[in-house]
């Protein structure tokens, strides 16, 4: 799909607008027929941020008992992280830092009932670009393969600070 000036839902970078949800906010829920969202706390664009983005997907959604879609989720959710953890390093892979400060990223999580959007924010500028891969080499089959498994994926700048939103969705069966 590629740039989107919006994602299918408003949306604002989750550092300005949302706080992380705690256990009691996400309680018990039978079936996801009310809005629902998770925002992690910023992450380190390190290497690691990949695992820990993974485990907080499968746990979210097991609580609003979607866990169906959680294998599909986590492979999105960890090649978006993977990419702005990328794109948060410089050309030898190192972090980048900010006024003193590493770059950071956030994962946040909404549900509708209908689909999941899965939205993956970070400082870093630049524009996520789908390449094409061939299948012996090492990277950049990323974007290609959330284009994939998701139902609809975009990007857009964020409006206050340097980086973007890259986000996908998924649909949620019956």
């Amino acid at each position: 799909m590629g740039r989107s000036d919006r994602p299918p839902r408003k949306a604002r970078a989750p550092d300005m607008d949302a706080t992380p949800a705690t256990s009691r906010q996400l309680g018990h829920v039978s079936k996801p027929d009310q809005h629902l969202s998770s925002v992690m706390p910023p992450l380190a664009a390190l290497r690691t941020a990949a695992s820990t983005a993974r485990a907080h997907v499968r746990s979210t959604l097991a609580v609003w008992e979607i866990s169906d879609i959680a294998d599909m989720a986590e492979a999105i959710v960890s090649e978006l992280v993977a990419n702005a953890v990328n794109a948060s390093a410089d050309e030898h892979g190192r972090p980048l830092y900010r006024e003193g400060q590493i770059l950071l990223l956030w994962v946040r999580l909404r549900a509708d009932g209908r689909e999941l959007l899965a939205e993956v924010w970070d400082q870093a500028s630049g524009a996520p670009v789908l390449k094409s891969a061939d299948s012996n080499a090492e990277s950049g089959r990323g974007l290609a393969m959330v284009r994939e498994l998701s139902d609809t994926w975009g990007w857009y700048p964020t409006e206050r600070q340097p980086g973007k939103c890259v986000w996908a969705t998924i649909s949620i069966a019956s």
